[in-house]
């Protein structure tokens, strides 16, 4: 049974050591709690005891690492929030319910124990985020001329092969020219192509062919 508490925060949780070499069999085993802790963390979150208390809050998880030594689980968060009041309370809160979220992924057997986990804001998501705001919202006036120009939307069939000059100009014309066909299609049929036409020789060889026939 869990016990309301604080996560413990080792001190060396954040300040791993890059010179110590990694077993490549522990690499692949973290490699793969941590895609078991992602999927269960976020379902859990979503629909676990503790989704209630988090309802609202529009808290998304980016990605779970587990440590190498397997004393810490980090589970890095951002929020679609714009209120940073709010931010900060959702932080105070994902460290209340990490004890609750340690006991449910217990239950769950992923592993013997399951480690102390510490919620992490994931600062590279939240600065894109905000970033984007800031663009969405910037007023650049009515003169304003970008500088990067940002490709548009490809649409179906689009070519870009480069296609040598004439086979342009060919190109080009005809799609100037399939306006004006829609045109020509009702002169078209009301055209006359009964026209009178020299007469058939039938005399081939020496032969009349036209007085056999007719007899």
């Amino acid at each position: 049974k869990w016990y309301p508490g604080t996560a413990p925060k080792p001190q060396h949780s954040f300040e791993p050591n890059t010179m110590k070499k990694i077993n490549p069999q522990v690499k692949q085993r973290v490699n793969v709690l941590n895609k078991i802790f992602m999927t269960h963390v976020t379902d859990l979150m979503a629909t676990g005891e503790v989704s209630s208390e988090i309802s609202g809050r529009g808290v998304e998880i980016s990605h779970v690492n587990v440590a190498n030594d397997f004393h810490v689980v980090r589970v890095y968060w951002f929020s679609s929030d714009n209120n940073v009041s709010r931010i900060d309370e959702t932080s105070k809160l994902l460290d209340q319910i990490a004890y609750k979220l340690r006991h449910e992924l217990s239950q769950l057997r992923v592993i013997g124990v399951v480690p102390p986990i510490i919620f992490v804001k994931d600062k590279s998501v939240a600065a894109r985020i905000e970033l984007e705001k800031r663009i969405a919202e910037a007023d650049y006036g009515e003169d304003f001329v970008p500088t990067v120009k940002m490709p548009p939307k490809k649409p179906e069939l689009m070519l870009f092969t480069k296609l040598p000059e004439d086979v342009r100009e060919k190109i080009l014309e005809c799609s100037k020219n399939d306006g004006q066909e829609e045109g020509e299609v009702e002169e078209e049929e009301n055209y006359d192509f009964s026209s009178e036409l020299p007469p058939m020789k039938h005399n081939v060889l020496g032969l009349n062919h036209a007085l056999i026939m007719n007899k």
